[in-house]
């Protein structure tokens, strides 16, 4: 996945990724920032929803917005690993 940095100021970023499964990761991040008290707005936009490049857009009230976007990606890891341990101890019903 390659990401470029579109824009950074002291409370914006934009990055644009460029890889189709960016939906995947993008609504989730996106939700996981709006819960984030110090975001006042996170939104990501593509020309197509199923291909090509997808841009993410985050404002902060506070902070610097790259630690906004690392803390709600450690959360999403987090979240995903948890879902994984509970996956690999699921037991099959009969």
């Amino acid at each position: 996945m390659d990401i470029v940095l579109v824009n950074k100021d002291k409370d914006s970023i934009e990055v644009l990724l460029d890889d189709e499964s960016g939906n995947v990761l993008l609504e989730p991040l996106k939700d996981k920032l709006l819960k984030d008290p110090t975001v006042e707005l996170a939104t990501y936009d593509s020309h197509h929803p199923m291909h090509g490049k997808k841009r993410l857009f985050v404002r902060v009230k506070s902070g610097k917005p790259q630690n906004a976007v690392k803390r709600a990606l450690k959360d999403l890891s987090s979240d995903y690993k948890s879902f994984k341990k509970a996956v690999d101890k699921a037991k099959p019903t009969d």
